[in-house]
């Protein structure tokens, strides 16, 4: 779906054919226990409600789509003369999802940075969109939870249910930021070493 084309950066390629993201897994989990952890131990701690956790973080994520969509315009339109952006990476490959038991495309770094950027400026967006919503509709979740379809649902569990949901992308938008800017600012312009074969070696003195 075109909808979702910013999702394809979860399915970019190591040249063993493995997701990038698992190389994010270890810190991923570790980044969820750290935001989910004390909403969850501490249950009158203000997480959907107006001025919680999910209010302030809907503000600021308003103000991270900005930044993606255009550090993600500035990536696109760079000169190549800068760097080797259109080069495909050749230290740390980077490939399109394999089709048909073959290896994917090999992208460059142009191509990497703008897929992430994309990646992270659908889920800002998305994440603030939710944010907004849960914020509006928090006051429909009373202590003692509800029922649906004559099912009682427990308050805890959807409140746990609800931060664990919006921790996930949370978190993987978090890491894939850092990312992003260490590629912006280390890797995106470090040229690919050449050897000058046209230099003869010194000769030895006696």
């Amino acid at each position: 779906m075109t909808v979702l084309f910013p999702l394809l950066y979860l399915k970019l390629e190591n040249a063993f054919g493995r997701y990038i993201i698992r190389r994010d897994i270890v810190p991923l989990f570790l980044l969820i226990g750290l935001l989910a952890g004390p909403f969850l131990f501490f249950g009158q701690a203000n997480y959907f409600h107006k001025d919680g956790f999910v209010d302030k973080v809907s503000s600021f994520l308003a103000v991270l789509t900005g930044f993606y969509v255009a550090a993600l315009i500035a990536v696109a339109t760079l000169s190549s003369k800068f760097a080797d952006l259109d080069l495909p990476i050749t230290d740390g490959e980077v490939r399109l999802p394999s089709k048909d038991g073959e290896a994917g495309e090999l992208l460059s770094r142009r191509q990497y940075v703008c897929y992430m950027f994309g990646y992270m400026a659908f889920v800002s967006l998305f994440l603030s969109l939710a944010c907004i919503a849960l914020v509006v509709l928090s006051p429909l979740l009373a202590d003692e939870g509800f029922s649906i379809w004559s099912v009682r649902i427990a308050h805890s569990w959807v409140r746990g249910t609800g931060i664990l949901i919006l921790t996930i992308p949370l978190a993987s938008l978090a890491l894939t930021t850092v990312r992003g800017l260490y590629y912006l600012v280390e890797r995106l312009y470090a040229e690919t070493s050449k050897i000058d074969h046209s230099r003869k070696p010194a000769e030895f003195e006696s």
